[in-house]
């Protein structure tokens, strides 16, 4: 599982090249938690995201306020294109960036992480 518990840092993807035809489709899964709250927040979502070549694509945002931790526990990375795609998901931590995983994607495959 991996944990945003600070409002500058979010997860991100990224693919290594161009692709040929058809971008790759991101779906995370996640949930909020508020540990100090006496009711405790626990309101899931999934965020849907396209990638965009080279460019990093925020796939899931930071959370809103200090103290919430957003729990993410799957990331699906689709690749709908006709040729093998490398993504890599990394964090984002106020621009420091922390890779999670690289990885080659064949046409029609996933990676589920």
């Amino acid at each position: 599982m991996i944990y945003l518990d600070n409002p500058n840092r979010a997860l991100e993807a990224v693919l290594a090249g161009a692709v040929a035809a058809t971008q790759p489709v991101v779906s995370v899964f996640f949930y909020d938690h508020t540990p100090q709250a006496t009711t405790t927040l626990n309101r899931g979502g999934t965020q849907v995201s396209t990638l965009n070549g080279i460019t990093d694509v925020t796939i899931l945002g930071a959370p809103a306020l200090q103290g919430i931790i957003r729990n993410i526990h799957t990331i699906f990375i689709n690749n709908r294109d006709s040729a093998t795609v490398t993504v890599t998901v990394k964090m984002d931590d106020s621009g420091t960036e922390t890779i999670h995983v690289r990885q080659s994607i064949a046409t029609g495959e996933s990676l589920v992480y």
